[in-house]
């Protein structure tokens, strides 16, 4: 396996919390993009997963996008205390300190997400790390299906989950 492409340990959030992993994907030629996501346990066990296509947009844009649909995800299902994780430190930063970006309105969103009337910790991790909702947020970049959401894991990410769960 490409170095590029090897696993970093997996980090369970804490009893009572739950951690949802996101990623943005944007293809180089089309600029079409997509989000991915996926929510988990405390035990490191799927809950549910998304991919998403959002139009024609910048990396950064997509981030952003992902941190905002994933936070909306899981406080429709009732969790009020969450780890969100991104590989684009750049995005994170526009979250954690209000640094102005390309999707203001978004941010200001995201930003209001974050208040007080649930527990959310925002988090940078490496690329190695996120390569479930990285596969996730590919799925449908180049396809016309708009939103899946998946109460299950679906077909040929199996093998990237069992390498989470074994480290």
């Amino acid at each position: 396996m490409p170095a590029s492409q090897s696993f970093v340990p997996l980090c369970c959030p804490s009893p009572t919390w739950v951690k949802i992993n996101v990623d943005g994907a944007v293809h180089p030629s089309t600029s079409a993009a997509a989000i991915g996501g996926i929510c988990r346990s405390d035990s490191g066990e799927w809950i549910f997963g998304f991919s998403r296509r959002i139009g024609c947009c910048s990396i950064l844009n997509a981030e952003l996008w992902v941190i905002f649909y994933g936070l909306q995800y899981v406080w429709r299902r009732g969790y009020c205390r969450v780890i969100i994780e991104s590989d684009c430190r750049e995005a994170i930063c526009c979250v954690t300190n209000g640094d102005v970006a390309p999707m203001v309105n978004g941010l200001v969103v995201i930003r209001e997400w974050l208040q007080p009337s649930w527990e959310v910790k925002v988090n940078h991790i490496f690329r190695q790390s996120n390569m479930v909702v990285d596969w996730l947020a590919k799925a449908l970049r180049d396809h016309k299906v708009r939103t899946v959401f998946f109460e299950k894991p679906p077909d040929g990410i199996h093998t990237l989950l069992e390498s989470d769960l074994q480290r």
